[in-house]
């Protein structure tokens, strides 16, 4: 992506003022890493991955914004792959989770997600899903398969 790049960033000082300015409460689910766009030095996006607990084999995708006059560039698209592409190198990763909005869906797809019912996560994930959907009825899990 022209002129951006992509890199882990597991420094809390360097990535929770980012979401703090984008009005995004994030929140570190157990053993995670945090990946971050930089454009000019400027940190323009976030998504987290989490293993809910340690040695877990399905991780958590979430976190994902975007600052708002870098969004609809494909940004989100690009860091998302990248995030991918670093988990899906850890040989025991099984599956990567995401919940999202029905709306955002097509994205998620776009990055070779499928719908998953919830009563087909691990326990842990239906507890969180059950948990968010209370507060957005639209909410859909998705799930990229890596073995």
């Amino acid at each position: 992506m022209n002129g951006v790049t992509f890199l882990e960033c597991n420094d809390k000082k360097l990535w929770q003022p980012f979401y703090k300015a984008q009005k995004y409460r994030a929140t570190l689910k157990g053993y995670d890493r945090v990946f971050a766009a930089y454009l000019s030095g400027s940190l323009i996006a976030c998504v987290i991955t989490s293993r809910l607990f340690k040695n877990s084999p399905h991780l958590l995708l979430h976190g994902l914004v975007v600052a708002t006059n870098h969004q609809h560039k494909g940004v989100g698209h690009h860091l998302t792959r990248y995030a991918l592409q670093q988990v899906s190198e850890e040989p025991d990763i099984k599956d990567i989770t995401c919940f999202c909005d029905a709306a955002l869906a097509g994205f998620y797809h776009a990055l070779g997600f499928e719908p998953i019912l919830p009563s087909n996560l691990t326990t842990e994930l239906t507890g969180r899903f059950k948990t968010y959907q209370r507060y957005q009825a639209s909410l859909v899990a998705l799930q990229l398969n890596l073995q």
